[in-house]
């Protein structure tokens, strides 16, 4: 348990579970017993290993996919979540960092489209889903430029959808 003055100007705890930035909108901090977490609208960035090793967390929502202001998911960020089975990352991130989601039970990563906005990810970042054994297909979306080194490396993948207009370099 985090214990934080209400009056504390730069940082908030949200749902007795987040610890966010106020001055830059980063998640800094989720305990480590959540089971689930929904991140707030305006937050723009999940930090270095925000949510790394949360043994018990299955499900991570974002409020509002089409309000999100998401733009990165930092380093190590939710490395080490074997429970967490999915992940529907929002439009509006741009930036998915090395090992992300190193070690993960991940089964299912959908890049979000909303609005009729296509996902504006650019980068998946070196070993962003390494070790990810369940992960077993995956669609990149248009916009990405680069994925890192050993990016889905150790994972079941069988497919990997590249659409014909891709912009990876």
């Amino acid at each position: 348990k985090i214990n934080l003055a209400i009056e504390n100007p730069n940082l908030a705890y949200v749902s007795d579970l987040i610890l966010i930035d106020k001055n830059t909108n980063s998640v800094l901090f989720v305990r480590r017993d959540a089971t689930s977490i929904t991140i707030p609208h305006y937050v723009k960035r999940i930090g270095l290993s925000a949510c790394s090793n949360c043994d018990h967390l299955s499900s991570v929502n974002f409020f509002d996919n089409s309000q999100s202001s998401l733009e990165v998911i930092d380093d190590e960020s939710f490395s080490n979540c074997r429970l967490l089975s999915e992940i529907i990352i929002p439009s509006t991130v741009k930036r998915i960092g090395i090992n992300a989601f190193y070690e993960n039970g991940l089964k299912n990563v959908v890049f979000m489209d909303s609005d009729n906005q296509e996902s504006q990810l650019e980068e998946i970042s070196n070993s962003a889903f390494e070790r990810c054994m369940s992960l077993r297909s995956v669609k990149i979306p248009f916009r990405v430029k680069r994925i890192g080194d050993k990016a889905f490396s150790q994972c079941a993948i069988e497919s990997i959808e590249i659409p014909s207009n891709s912009l990876l370099e």
